[in-house]
């Protein structure tokens, strides 16, 4: 199923409420932004299970418009990967599509990814006064 059109429907199912059709459809994209390592590693293993035009911005765009806060670790987590300037010059998708983060997106990746940063960069330190030690 084309991604892009399965977060419109949840987007009218939101904004009509139409609750059944909403948590069918929460369900569905909830399978693309895993809060367990096994299932993340599932996506990994099973690429053509991802539809081609799925990119985790849209995830956290997802959870900031939709109140879908479970999705926004593993988004960001994806994004955090990726380099900066493609989120300011835009995601481009593999189905050619071209997406323009808003304003609230930018900010909610940066900041993640500032905050994995330093945690990275702790846990090195901590990790290098362990071998000296």
């Amino acid at each position: 199923m084309n991604f892009l059109v399965t977060t419109s429907i949840l987007r009218m199912a939101t904004k009509y409420i139409i609750p059944a059709l909403r948590r069918e459809f929460v369900s569905y994209v909830a399978l693309f932004f895993p809060s367990k390592l096994e299932d993340a590693l599932m996506l990994v293993e099973k690429p053509k299970s991802v539809p081609p035009d799925f990119h985790p911005i849209i995830g956290v765009a997802l959870a900031l418009t939709m109140d879908l806060p479970k999705l926004l670790p593993y988004a960001c987590y994806k994004i955090a990967h990726i380099p900066i300037q493609s989120l300011f010059d835009g995601i481009h998708l593999a189905s050619g599509k071209v997406i323009h983060p808003t304003p609230e997106v930018l900010r909610m990746c940066v900041c993640f990814r500032d905050a994995f940063s330093r945690g990275v960069e702790s846990s090195l330190r901590d990790m290098s006064y362990t071998w000296q030690g």
